[in-house]
This record gives structure tokens, sequence and C-alpha cells, in this order.
């Protein structure tokens, strides 16, 4: 990023310097056409009139003047921006959705790839293999979940001091080298990896899971790679099972919404405050969030998986999920935390509507036709958080403060039940091990015959 911002300075340097050059050969010009004016203007033209041609052209001298300062500008920007390189790419990026396309939601959803179509580069590791991270080693007691990027892994830390915290998740990610890469291609991806976690690592916040160790391991061939994540073992559901099983029966109670969505608003501005740099959460969905059995939430993925996806014309795949992710979001930008704020308005129109934003992407219904009794103070947030613009839409301490002036009656009441969705979720918790079941033996009594 230092590099393409310095690059991009330097050409803009190097352009107006030139285009100084053209403006003072046209100067001389001037001069030089003023000169002949001035000679001849008391022999061929009346004095008024001259008079009128010298002013136009002393006019179009004086506008195209450059003075000294504003060609030492370019230079002195160059050296003011380098110390808080961050904070310039977090002010130009991303750029502002104006003019979309009127087709952007289909082009945008075709950017992203069918899970279904995703295959594991390799395969799953067996239970009770160990892995030996950089602070600890792991052995492998349950697989959790798996998709096309790698899987989760229940871990129990080998080197543990207190056993009772001994349990852990591993989130492998797995990785391949495009063809026609330079070789060191797969060590820098993996190295930039590993610096993204470790701003995570130092954010500690009570809901979000708290990594612990990271470590990568490359293939033989170095054509593939393995990056592990290590965070702390949460026992409960996703927000999205939460809110399916509750639809089962009734609705999700307002009281629970509020709370949910003002422990989001908690952790997100934690995230959106962090030094040196703000961190973007980049892929805020319900199937991200964990619900505990005391109904605390914990954000349990970045998007890593998605971090370093690229199409077949080696461009980056857009981050986040459809429906979810912001119009302008797409690649690697941790600090684009105004995309956060639309995945937040999305994550609210779900849990208001019961609408997943998934199966119809970017096409939110007005929230008031399927709920009743919610106040227009509330729909009128939640559509502020979903505006195109980035910088129209709110900063998460607004929306906090907003949240905490309404009570759980302003949510109204869910009228009109949604679709059902049937897709699978990330759940981490322990399986239900069934007891076998022990059949006493049948006893025939004898028969006795007379």
């Amino acid at each position: 990023a230092k590099v393409k911002i310095k690059k991009s300075s330097t050409k803009k340097l190097e352009k107006e310097i030139a285009e100084e050059v053209l403006q003072k050969k046209e100067i001389e010009k001037a001069k030089e056409a003023l000169g002949e004016i001035k000679e001849s203007a008391t022999t061929k033209l009346s004095k008024n009139r001259t008079q009128g041609i010298l002013e136009r052209v002393e006019k179009k001298i004086e506008k195209s003047s450059i003075k000294k300062e504003e060609i030492k500008a370019p230079q002195e920007k160059i050296t003011a921006s380098a110390p808080v390189i961050q904070q310039d790419i977090q002010e130009k990026s991303p750029s502002k959705p104006t003019g979309l396309p009127e087709n952007w939601k289909e082009i945008k959803t075709a950017c992203y790839r069918n899970k279904d179509d995703i295959k594991l580069l390799m395969p799953i590791l067996p239970v009770k293999a160990q892995l030996s991270g950089e602070k600890s080693s792991y052995k492998i007691t349950q697989i959790l979940q798996q998709d096309g990027y790698g899987a989760v892994y229940e871990v129990i830390d080998l080197q543990a001091k207190d056993p009772a915290k001994s349990q852990k998740a591993i989130k492998e990610i797995q990785y391949k080298v495009p063809e026609d890469s330079p070789p060191n291609t797969i060590n820098d991806v993996m190295n930039r990896l590993k610096r993204m976690v470790s701003f995570l690592e130092d954010a500690k916040h009570p809901n979000l899971a708290a990594i612990t160790d990271y470590f990568y391991d490359i293939s033989s061939d170095t054509t593939s790679a393995r990056l592990f994540v290590v965070m702390e073992f949460i026992e409960g559901e996703t927000l999205e099972k939460t809110f399916q099983n509750y639809l089962k029966t009734d609705s999700i109670p307002p009281e629970l919404i509020l709370k949910i969505l003002k422990s989001l608003c908690d952790v997100l501005s934690y995230l959106h405050k962090r030094k040196p740099f703000p961190i973007s959460f980049g892929d805020l969905k319900p199937s991200n969030i964990l619900v505990t059995s005391n109904e605390e939430i914990k954000l349990i993925n970045y998007g890593l998986d998605k971090a370093f996806e690229i199409d077949s014309e080696g461009k980056e795949i857009y981050r986040g999920t459809p429906g979810y992710s912001a119009p302008e979001q797409k690649g690697i930008d941790f600090t684009n935390t105004q995309a956060d704020i639309f995945a937040l308005g999305a994550t609210m129109h779900y849990l208001l509507t019961g609408i997943d934003p998934e199966q119809k992407p970017y096409n939110f219904c007005k929230i008031n036709e399927v709920r009743t009794g919610i106040s227009q103070k509330l729909e009128n947030l939640v559509f502020q958080c979903l505006n195109l613009i980035p910088e129209e839409r709110k900063d998460i301490d607004t929306i906090k403060k907003q949240l905490q002036e309404i009570n759980s009656q302003e949510l109204g009441t869910l009228v009109k039940k949604p679709y059902p969705v049937a897709k699978p979720t990330r759940v981490f918790k322990e399986p239900v091990i069934k007891e076998p079941v022990i059949k006493e033996p049948v006893i025939k009594e004898p028969v006795i015959k007379e």
C-alpha cells in the first residue's frame, strides 16, 4: 500500500511538473506576442483598441502563471503523508459508489462464488492429529465444521497450565498459489495473513472470540499452505440458528433483539476506535455471531478465509457475503468501517423481518410491511445504515446512542412469517452422544407337553 501511494504521488508530481513546463512555454509565447503588440500598436491601431488588447493578453499571462509554492506542494504532501500511511489509506478507500450502473446488484452478486462450487484444496486433518504452533502444541479432538476454505477443529492445548482452559478452537484457512506466480508468493501471502491476525490478536473485548495463537504450514512443493488461527472455545449456537429456532414457534423476543443489537454496537465501536488504525470486522452476519447460553454474543469470524481469493483474471473477489457486504466492499480492506455499518443494517433488517439478505441480496423491503407497531425512528435508522454512499451512513457511536434511546415496545411485532431458510450454519457446540441401548435377552419358558 505504501509503494502504491508513493508511486501514485510521484506520477502526480511528474505530471504537474510537465504541466508547469508547458505553461511556462505558453507564458513566454504570450510575452513575445505582448511585445510585438506594444511595438505595432502605436502605428496600426488606435490607442483605445491597443489598450484593450494589452489588458486581455496580460490577464491571460496572469491566469497561466504558477506560484513557486504551488509547484512544491505535491512534494510536501508526499513527505507529510508517509508517517501516517494507514490513515491515508483509510481516508481514500473505498471509492464513493456514486454513478452505480443500474445492474450493480447483479454485477456484485455474480462476483461471489457459490459455496457448493468451492472445493477443498487439501484433505481435512484427522482427529488425534497434532499441530505445533508458535506458542503451544494442539491435539485435534473433533471436526466442528468444514467448507471449501478449510475447517474448524476442536482441540486440546497440550501445554496449557490450567487444564480447565485447555479446550480451544482452531480455524484452518487453505490457500493455493495461482499459476505463474513468483517463487516467494506463498511465504509473502502467509506472512501477510499473519500480520492481519496479529492486529486481531491484540483486540480484547467481551464480545470477541479471543485469538491466542496463529501459525502456518507450507506444503513441500510450496504451492499450497494452511493457516491456523487458535481461538477460545465458545459453547453456543450461531445467531442465525437461534433466530430460525425462534421462528419455528413464534418470533425472537424484541428484548433479545435489542440486547443483541446494542452488544454489536459495543464491539464494533471498540474495533472502529482501535489504534494505530481502525479495524473493520469485514463479514458481519448472523452466522458469524455466536449466542451463548446466557444470551451474550461473540463475533467468531473476520472473513479471513476470503481475504486472498482471486478470480480467473487475477482480480480480488468481493469480500464479505452477498446481501450483507457493502456495495463498495472488495478485496482486503481492514479499515473500511463504513462497510461494517452496512452489514449491521442488513443484520438489523434480518432480525426485524426474518428475511435473509442472502436469499434476495440488496432487496430490502419496508420493515412495517411485515412488522406492526415498529417505530419510524427505528426503521429510518436501519435504512440510514443501508445507504449506498459510505459517507452518508451513520458512524457506529451515533447508531449506538440512538439504540440506547429505543425501548423494546418500539420494535413492534412480527406478523408476516418469512419463507423457511434451509442452509448449513456454523455451530460451535459439543455433539450429542447417544448412549447405547442395551436390550435384555428374551428368555422363553420351556413348553411341557403332557
